[in-house]
Parts: C-alpha cells; structure tokens; sequence
C-alpha cells in the first residue's frame, strides 16, 4: 500500500494472488513508510509520512476505513517494523520529526495502542516477524547514522538481545515462520553505502543468523 514513487507519495492498494498483482481501492490518504500487521484480508496500518503521522487504518480485503485511536507517538518508516494481527499488532522503532529515529514500541489490541518498554537504541527501518507476544526486531539504523545488526528478541513485555545479523542493514524486508519469532528471514536492504542482496535465516538456538543464499 502507497510508497514513494519520486517525487509524489501515492494511495495504491495492490493484492497480490500468488501469480499476479491487482490495485483494489486506494488507502484513505497517501503514505509512505506506513506499518502493516495482520493479512491480505485482515490488515491494521498505521503511522507514515507525509510528515510522521499516528493514524491507524483497517483494511478488509476491499476497503478502508479510519480507526478512531491513533498511535502514541507519531513516526514513520516504519514499514517493515510492525507484526502480529490485525486486533495483536506490535511496532517497533520508526522515524520522528526531523527524521529522528525512534525508540518507542507499541501494541494494539483492535481498540487501542499502549506503550510498552522500549528498545534499547532508537532506531528506524527496522525488521520485525513473529506475534505481539513473541516477537524478533532486527537490523535498522541509529541517528549517527550507524547501520545495525542487531537482533532483539520481545516476550510481550521485555526485550533481550539474541544472535545478530551477519550483514548489518536497513531497510530489509523481514518475514516470520507461522506465529513465532523462532525462524526468520532478513532479505536485501542497505548497508549505509550499498545495496546488499544477501538472504539470512535466523533458528532459535542458533549462535547467528546464517547467510542462506544471495538474491540475484
């Protein structure tokens, strides 16, 4: 949904089917860095720019319509940093105003975000997979700007630092196995000076996250 396609931010929805992509209705405003938990025809999204926005929106499969609760705080790029459903969402990270990078983690519960306790270093474009109740946060950069490898695991109340990253990144897309954060996979991103194309998976217990195979 949306993106940036320079210079203008629009409002596309697009479903895909397995074969092929197809734009259904246009989210209610344009966005860009938006978060997204939940699935194809069960969504909750929130936050995004222009300007970081707290605005939370649902979406059924056809159409959107705007929630009443908004974040607690404002932020985007975002995008890949929420998972969970779309009544058990969780988010982490993100950018503020002026692009200054986020430590707040918050959940929604299909009513209402709460706050809950922060990461350990503010960060944007991170990755997240798993549920709101087991979750993985990994990569993202910091206001130096330092890229991360980092990797945090989340309970549902605390976090705690798990095997990091072979190639530190940002701006990766981050995928969860089923309802856990116990197998997940960090795909291309940005090191801070060049794209990387490399795949790593992450297995509980392993002592890293391992390079599975390059993308061409």
């Amino acid at each position: 949904t949306g993106g940036d396609k320079g210079p203008a931010i629009n409002a596309v929805t697009a479903e895909w089917d397995g074969t092929n992509w197809s734009t259904t209705n246009d989210h209610p405003a344009a966005r860009n860095g938006a978060s997204g938990a939940g699935s194809q025809t069960a969504l909750v999204s929130a936050g995004g720019s222009p300007h970081p926005t707290a605005t939370t929106f649902y979406y059924d499969g056809s159409s959107w319509s705007n929630q009443s609760a908004n974040l607690g705080t404002a932020r985007y790029e975002n995008t890949n940093s929420s998972c969970g459903t779309q009544t058990a969402a969780l988010l982490v990270g993100g950018a503020g105003s002026p692009n200054a990078p986020k430590d707040e983690v918050e959940e929604w519960n299909g009513t209402a975000w709460s706050e809950q306790n922060d990461i350990s270093a503010a960060a944007r474009q991170i990755a997240t997979s798993g549920i709101q109740t087991l979750a993985l946060a990994y990569g993202g950069e910091t206001a130096a700007p330092a890229v991360l490898a980092t990797s945090l695991s989340y309970d549902g109340t605390n976090w705690s630092t798990s095997p990091a990253l072979g190639t530190a990144r940002r701006g990766h897309g981050g995928l969860g196995s089923g309802a856990t954060s116990t197998a997940a996979l960090a795909s291309s991103g940005h090191n801070g000076s060049a794209n990387v194309a490399n795949t790593e998976e992450f297995a509980a217990g392993s002592s890293a996250l391992a390079t599975a195979k390059t993308i061409d």
